[in-house]
């Protein structure tokens, strides 16, 4: 059976500036090859051929492109097809015509092209099996076979090589957390260019490394380095998740990469990390982990660092939700945004979504009219049905603001104050962005964290960038303790001594206490 496939560029190509003609064209030849024996005609992204407008601010773009080219109506659709009714019903298409829509976003379509579409099935995103499946799938078509690393001196559990290969193919595809197919595939072209990179420059002084049995199977058949596969990983999106919110991917970043905060880690990797490292466990014990944690204190101790390493090191999706991905134009939107998110993060489980600047999207009731008292109800809503891969990380620099009713038990539960560095805290960060900064080693961090009393992390991130100009105009090679004198007169604490002590995150963290 013939399949036509339909999309917006076919139409401009057809007849540009008239997209009506071109579907019009294209319709009469799928009426031709359907009366001759049948056909499936498919329309690839069938919202942007008809779009709907009803005001949304989102859907304008969408609409103007469409109408500046003659937008082919879901009307002018059905007389086409109605043109070609069956002899033998009264069928408004032939008989021997499918009609396929794809779409990303069901609701940017018009509800009457609809009609046409008899039944609707939405693609879940696949389980571990299944993700298994289709990577192994894409290797293979790649003619492909993934074996263990030879650097890494692990025994594989089996000795046979389509068992081993397997086996490996698993392991990857259990950590995909939440991929699409899509995103497998990307998977499998970013590991090969990994490969590419590392392994052919290095072929001949680590030949040895590999078993004859490798040897010979690299002779035969191309072979993927595990590693190389998990690498890859760092490069890809989740497409789901890209989709649901605004966020782009975020950069790993290890506990080894923050500075202090020892006591607020150790809190985080009780609260959420073992979670996920021990599921067993808790339901062995039949213990319910917290479902959220609120990150409060004062702005630049390094919260939203801390939730994208609460990801990393549980090897989670991580999902950043901020104001414009809730806040919309048309009534009830805001609603469906908010669930949208704890949807997709139910499906990409273990999943962390963080709330930063929680006051701003959710306030006390007293304080929120009648469009933030819905969002807060849609969010508790939310809250209470998610599942226990989904774990809630709030951040906020006023939790007195926050809505009482998000911080009860069951909810944002575990109530977690990042305070400003200590004096040795202030020193461990100075090494850490020494790491990434060349410093001369006359720098003596131990003197400059002692003068940096209220300095956050971030204050100090930007003592070293103003370190670094410094010696760049005095044209050093490197920053010396007098670059780092001269940045001490221009930044300053951005905590005031006198206000931290009547703050409200303090006397939040007393009252809770």
């Amino acid at each position: 059976i013939p399949v036509v496939t339909v999309t917006i560029s076919d139409l401009a190509l057809l007849a540009p500036g008239e997209l009506a003609k071109g579907l019009e064209t294209i319709l009469n030849n799928a009426n031709k090859l359907a009366s001759s024996g049948g056909v499936v005609v498919v329309f690839d992204n069938v919202e942007l051929i008809f779009a709907k407008y009803d005001g949304d601010e989102s859907l304008k773009q969408v609409f103007r492109t469409t109408v500046q080219n003659a937008r082919p109506s879901p009307a002018m659709m059905q007389d086409i097809l109605g043109s070609h009714r069956s002899k033998h019903g009264q069928e408004r298409i032939l008989p021997r015509m499918l009609l396929i829509g794809l779409t990303k976003e069901e609701r940017l379509l018009d509800p009457l092209i609809r009609t046409l579409f008899d039944e609707t099935s939405e693609l879940e995103i696949p389980t571990p099996d299944e993700r298994a499946v289709i990577l192994n799938a894409c290797i293979s078509l790649r003619r492909l076979r993934v074996v263990p690393s030879p650097t890494t001196g692990s025994s594989p559990a089996t000795s046979n090589e389509r068992d081993l290969h397997h086996e490996l193919v698993q392991k990857v595809a259990g950590k995909c957390h939440g991929y699409l197919p899509a995103d497998l595939d990307v998977l499998c072209s970013h590991a090969i260019r990994i490969s590419q990179r590392t392994t052919a420059p290095h072929q001949q002084q680590e030949d040895h490394l590999y078993s004859d049995a490798q040897k010979q199977q690299q002779q035969a058949h191309q072979f993927l380095d595990v590693q190389h596969l998990l690498g890859a990983m760092q490069h890809v999106h989740v497409s789901a998740l890209r989709q649901s919110t605004s966020a782009q991917k975020v950069d790993p970043v290890p506990w080894s990469s923050i500075g202090g905060l020892d006591q607020v880690k150790a809190t985080l990797e009780e609260s959420v990390i073992w979670l996920y490292k021990h599921q067993a466990s808790f339901a062995r014990l039949g213990i319910t982990p917290s479902k959220g944690i609120l990150l409060y204190g004062p702005p630049g101790t390094g919260k939203t660092m801390l939730a994208k390493a609460v990801a990393t090191e549980s090897e989670a999706n991580f999902m950043a939700i901020s104001i414009p991905d809730l806040i919309k134009g048309e009534v009830g939107e805001s609603e469906k945004a908010v669930a949208r998110i704890f949807r997709t993060a139910s499906r990409c489980s273990p999943c962390v979504v963080f709330l930063d600047e929680l006051e701003a999207m959710f306030g006390t009731r007293e304080s929120s009219g009648g469009f933030g008292k819905q969002l807060i109800s849609q969010l508790l809503l939310d809250i209470d049905d998610c599942g226990p891969g989904v774990v809630i990380l709030a951040a906020t620099n006023h939790p007195e603001m926050v809505d009482s009713s998000i911080l009860r038990p069951g909810r944002l539960d575990r109530l977690v104050y990042v305070p400003p560095p200590t004096k040795p805290e202030r020193e461990a960060i100075l090494r850490i962005l020494g790491q990434r900064t060349k410093f001369a080693p006359t720098v003596n961090l131990e003197l400059i964290s002692d003068r940096t009393n209220n300095y956050t992390g971030a204050d100090l991130k930007a003592l070293v960038r103003q370190a670094g100009l410094a010696a760049l105009k005095a044209s050093r090679n490197s920053i010396h303790q007098e670059d780092f004198d001269v940045a001490l007169q221009d930044v300053k604490p951005s905590i005031d001594p006198f206000a931290a002590l009547t703050a409200s995150w303090r006397t939040f963290s007393i009252a809770k206490t």
